[in-house]
């Protein structure tokens, strides 16, 4: 009997208190549950990824002049820059047009425009997008992979160079926003034992719910 009053109050009560409960539980199931059956799946501990910068995004964005405490407070009205190609306003590219601004960097690396244009999720992703992942299959050039590098969070960016040393397998990444690779991001031959898993796709959006509880709880404690 107390359980069926248990059940009804947490799935027909319409009281603030049963909703709570509701989310607690929906919280509890994912993270313990579906979560971790889906990273067996994928054969990776980290199967889903909220994109919380904008460095693989095909857009010019302005840049910060003002930081305190680590966070841009102030960004310039008049530089917008990708690839450290200089504009005066937000502008979105097309794969042809970000080719056109991007493509020398690329060129100069053995990469064409050909080839770019096979490569998955060709048109970049943008901060608050969900990147399903998988650590099934081979890393090819132009996969985007998510590794750990020498920031606090993992790293998702582009393969755009991979070398072989004594039958192990090192990746170079760069983010299609970046200007170039970057060492100080540890994305210079980065071994097989840090590569966390490579998209498959990406869901837009749905990953703001994540920044923004993330960022709400920041500012809060």
């Amino acid at each position: 009997m107390k359980i069926k009053k248990i059940w009804d109050f947490v799935w027909y009560d319409d009281s603030f208190l049963a909703w709570f409960i509701n989310l607690i539980l929906a919280f509890l199931i994912v993270k313990f549950i579906i979560y971790p059956l889906l990273g067996f799946a994928l054969a990776t501990n980290l199967p889903v990824v909220a994109v919380i910068s904008g460095s693989m995004q095909h857009y010019s964005a302005p840049v910060c002049i003002d930081f305190q405490d680590n966070k841009c407070v102030e960004y310039s009205k008049e530089d917008y820059r990708i690839c450290d190609k200089q504009f005066n306003k937000k502008m979105y590219f097309s794969l042809d047009e970000y080719w056109n601004t991007c493509g020398d960097w690329y060129k100069e690396n053995n990469i064409s425009l050909q080839s770019f244009k096979s490569f998955p999720l060709k048109n970049g992703f943008n901060k608050g997008d969900i990147i399903f992942l998988t650590g099934h299959g081979n890393i090819n050039l132009g996969d985007i992979v998510v590794f750990q590098g020498y920031s606090n969070n993992p790293i998702i960016h582009r393969v755009i160079k991979i070398k072989t040393e004594n039958s192990k397998n090192y990746y170079t990444t760069k983010g299609d926003f970046n200007k170039d690779s970057s060492s100080d991001l540890g994305e210079l031959n980065i071994p097989e034992e840090k590569i966390i898993g490579r998209a498959m796709f990406k869901v837009p959006f749905l990953g703001w719910i994540k920044i923004l509880f993330s960022d709400l709880m920041n500012s809060v404690f």
